[in-house]
């Protein structure tokens, strides 16, 4: 029998990895600088996860950040590197906070009314790019879209789409598969019977009602 190989990790080359921001029982989340670019003022952060626990989800979270690379709604990914035992994702950092987290840091009026009427304007627009490029989301949740406010400029951004599926016509997608946040979910996928791409539909009302 051959022995296995383990494969040459290339990140290391040229990115160091920085502090832990976030971690989950699949990926840590790390800021992250390119080494060999010393003009390179871009912040980014790098991603990284363990393929051999959640395979297919990170081959179609791969896929559909490069059909995304071009929107100003999502990530934007500057490397990539798979293999079977380690997987690295390296984006342009986002400043601000989540959308949970700023409305918690808010007064006890709120967020502003300015502010819920540019987030609801950018989170359509955002969602509509999703719809045109056939991405279904299935985490849509507070804490997975980042917001900055700079004076009467906001920022918002949808993250995560470890769970997202990819369909040219929304209309063909169909399963049955529980995903995401419970107080998200559309009510065919709380009783488990199959559902469509429509369920980022039900899932962004919640949202939206939320803010």
């Amino acid at each position: 029998m051959g022995r296995f190989c383990f494969p040459t990790i290339i990140f290391y080359d040229q990115y160091q990895k920085g502090d832990l921001i976030s971690k989950t029982p699949f990926s840590k989340v790390h800021i992250c600088n390119n080494t060999s670019e010393t003009q390179n003022t871009d912040e980014l952060v790098v991603k990284i996860q363990k393929p051999y626990l959640n395979k297919n989800n990170i081959k179609n979270e791969i896929k559909i950040l490069k059909l995304l690379s071009e929107s100003k709604y999502t990530p934007q990914l500057v490397y990539d590197e798979y293999h079977y035992l380690h997987c690295f994702l390296v984006f342009k950092k986002i400043p601000g906070k989540t959308l949970l987290e700023y409305s918690k840091n808010q007064s006890t009026q709120g967020i502003q009314p300015y502010i819920k009427e540019e987030c609801v304007h950018q989170l359509l627009e955002g969602f509509k790019y999703l719809q045109k490029h056939g991405i279904i989301h299935r985490d849509i949740k507070n804490d997975n879209i980042m917001i900055r406010v700079d004076g009467e400029q906001v920022l918002l951004k949808i993250i995560d789409f470890g769970l997202s599926r990819y369909q040219q016509n929304l209309k063909d997608f169909t399963t049955n598969e529980i995903c995401g946040a419970y107080p998200y979910m559309c009510p065919e996928m709380l009783s488990n019977r199959y559902y469509n791409g429509n369920c980022d539909t039900w899932s962004l009302g919640v949202l939206i009602y939320f803010i």
